[in-house]
């Protein structure tokens, strides 16, 4: 379930024309799930309240969707057993 400003993706083609783009895991060996928005706070807020919901080494990240590759993440949250952890990277 997304809020009405968070969207669900299959591709980063879907992406194109938002701003910022969250890609959830649900463990390490998972395939992540990519969500996009233009509303970053209510993105962090998607992002933290799915990971806190899924499994113990789950973890979420969000990128500027012109990051090409994600490797630059503005914003960061994870699971450490049953605590959630985020972290702003800028």
């Amino acid at each position: 379930m997304t809020k009405d400003n968070v969207k669900w993706c299959k591709t980063d083609e879907e992406t194109k024309g938002y701003k910022y783009v969250a890609i959830i895991w649900e463990s390490n060996s998972s395939c992540g799930d990519l969500y996009y928005s233009n509303n970053l706070k209510d993105l962090k807020s998607f992002v933290y309240n799915e990971v806190k919901q899924l499994f113990d080494t789950a973890s979420g990240n969000i990128y500027y969707q012109s990051d090409e590759y994600y490797n630059d993440p503005i914003y960061m949250c994870w699971r450490d057993y049953s605590k959630t952890y985020s972290q702003n990277q800028r």
